[in-house]
């Protein structure tokens, strides 16, 4: 579905022209096959990139060296540090509120089950041949990002969410880390909307999914309703986002 969004709607240029932003486009040819995450990049670059749609659209470029002390611990030098707003916010919060899905309800869900009163965005990822195993994920203010794989190429017969998902987990244990907090914009209107025929719908309802849209791109159109009672955890995770 992803690759039919990309290819239907011309967006294959758009990708190319984001990854350009952040100086992460490293290929002259470019394929479809990029909507699926087909490019190259190394597991710190695709830290840079998960930065920024953690920092809410502002790039920081990421340095192993922040300053130079001398034996005294007199500083000797400092690399600078700035940010730049690369992406709009609400596009961020709304890419933020997908990842939060993932973990929720995809193929991160062991997350939600290892901690399950926090609130974590992620992103597995897996290769052909099991060659790769990806995540990449964050709390509220910690981004780590996870690839386990074999120098010569040969499968490890893990995936995203059996490999590095796991190893990703145990780093946080040791790290510490606090739940995700979506940014509130004003740009923004949050509505609920039936996960498989994207109508309208009451927040009571079986199939309901909260979700942020930009002012007046919310459906335009109804789904019907399936009432249920939502489980008071649900409740909680949903308040607990903002």
């Amino acid at each position: 579905p992803f690759v039919h969004l990309g290819v239907e709607n011309d967006n294959l240029p758009r990708l190319t022209e984001n990854l350009q932003k952040l100086n992460l486009l490293r290929q002259q040819v470019i394929y479809p096959s990029m909507l699926l995450g087909a490019t190259l990049m190394t597991p710190y670059e695709v830290a840079q990139m998960y930065q920024v749609i953690a920092n809410s659209g502002y790039f920081s470029p990421l340095t192993t060296i922040r300053q130079v002390l001398d034996k005294e611990n007199n500083v000797l030098t400092r690399i600078p540090i700035y940010s730049d707003e690369v992406f709009d916010r609400q596009s961020m919060i709304q890419v933020q509120r997908a990842l939060l899905g993932v973990v929720e309800e995809g193929t991160a869900v062991y997350l939600k089950s290892r901690y399950p009163k926090q609130n974590l965005a992620g992103k597995t990822g897996t290769t052909n041949d099991l060659r790769d195993s990806w995540f990449a994920g964050f709390g509220n203010r910690l981004l780590t990002v996870v690839w386990l794989g074999e120098d010569d190429n040969q499968p490890i017969q893990l995936s995203g969410s059996s490999g590095a998902l796991r190893v990703w987990a145990d780093i946080m244990d040791k790290t510490g880390f606090e739940s995700v907090k979506l940014g509130i914009d004003p740009e923004l209107e949050w509505h609920h909307v039936h996960r498989f025929k994207g109508g309208m719908l009451d927040e009571n309802c079986a199939d309901a999914v909260l979700l942020p849209f930009k002012q007046g791109s919310q459906p335009k159109f109804r789904s019907s309703c399936t009432k249920t009672n939502l489980k008071k955890g649900v409740v909680d995770w949903l308040r607990n986002l903002f």
